[in-house]
């Protein structure tokens, strides 16, 4: 009688102490879904990082199916995050090769000067050209416009996605450094031109940032050190444009077709 009550309470040690289902992985259909459901960037992120384990597929067409599905830049950004911390308790996507390589190729390019990449709804990543523009002024009645000029009617990189997302590299907090901005084309000096101050005849305003009227809201998120992702807040017509970045008034330059 007493080897059959010590068999008996084993068993129920075993079964109270043996979980009755894992928990899966976090995937990126399930984070679609959240989305879906419309809880908000704030709850979905949450669940990204509370998530025992994920098992996130983070290449480059990945990234550009997410945006598709309406994901924003904040959660891929917290995807991001998770997948090249690891997961709590190991699992399938404890160590993600596709974000880690995304790190190391924006770190790579930190050593040679700021960086920054244009991901849209295909899933490229295209880098964008730097430019540096050129002082001008014009007149209209008693005021003066001032103006920065940039090389070319238009950029060479071109997307269809109205709300692309940006891939930074920067080792400050890019709000107030950067600026997502509009541009003028001007078709008799084959260039195009940012609006950076005005004045009248007793006072004028130059600044190092653009006008505000010719800047768009965007969201900023430190993916890695040092790596940041910059998701608009509203899409942008067709026309030309950049992220223009406030020291050494450089322009990275792109199109919406």
């Amino acid at each position: 009688m007493k080897h059959t009550i010590t068999a008996i309470a084993l068993a129920l040690v075993f079964v109270f102490a043996t979980p009755t289902h894992a928990e899966a992985p976090l995937t990126n259909e399930d984070v679609v879904k959240l989305v879906q459901l419309d809880l908000g960037d704030e709850v979905v992120a949450a669940k990204i990082r509370q998530a025992s384990v994920v098992d996130f597929r983070l290449e480059t067409k990945d990234l550009g199916d997410l945006k598709k599905a309406g994901v924003d830049g904040k959660i891929i950004a917290a995807m991001l995050d998770r997948s090249s911390g690891g997961n709590i308790g190991g699992g399938a996507g404890a160590s993600n090769p596709a974000a880690a390589a995304i790190m190391a190729r924006m770190a790579t390019d930190a050593g040679s000067g700021d960086s920054v990449r244009l991901l849209d709804d295909s899933g490229d990543a295209t880098p964008l050209r730097s430019l540096i523009g050129q002082f001008s002024t014009t007149y209209a009645y008693v005021k003066m416009v001032t103006w920065l000029n940039f090389p070319g009617e238009h950029a060479s990189v071109r997307s269809h996605d109205s709300k692309p997302t940006f891939l930074l590299q920067s080792a400050a907090d890019p709000r107030s450094r950067y600026y997502i901005v509009r541009l003028d084309v001007n078709d008799d000096t084959h260039d195009r031109s940012l609006k950076v101050g005005q004045g009248g005849p007793f006072a004028q305003r130059i600044g190092s940032a653009p006008d505000t009227d010719w800047t768009f809201d965007f969201d900023a998120t430190e993916t890695h050190g040092g790596a940041w992702q910059l998701t608009l807040r509203k899409p942008l017509e067709r026309g030309e444009y950049g992220v223009f970045a406030v020291r050494g008034q450089e322009l990275f330059d792109f199109g919406i077709d």
